[in-house]
């Protein structure tokens, strides 16, 4: 059997060029240390991560978590390490 990946990268399909990297809701939480009710309380509130809804199945696109993070950086007040 093939092995099981927990992020989902689509390809070329009829629209032309499609490169997208999906992740479950499950790996977002663990990667960003953030719980999943947190996640799901964000979605309800229609804030936070954009997601899709696939088939009833939650994920997230990497692009959007990148563009999230990034939107959400705050340096001010963090200092360099020496």
């Amino acid at each position: 059997m093939g092995r099981k990946h927990s992020s989902l990268n689509l390809t070329t399909n009829v629209f032309g060029r499609f490169d997208m990297q999906l992740i479950k809701e499950k790996d977002l939480s663990q990667k960003l240390s953030v719980s999943i009710p947190k996640l799901r309380k964000e979605r309800s509130n229609r804030s936070g991560i954009p997601f899709y809804k696939l088939n009833g199945s939650i994920r997230y696109a990497l692009e959007d978590v990148m563009k999230y993070l990034q939107k959400n950086k705050h340096t001010k007040g963090v200092q360099d390490s020496p």
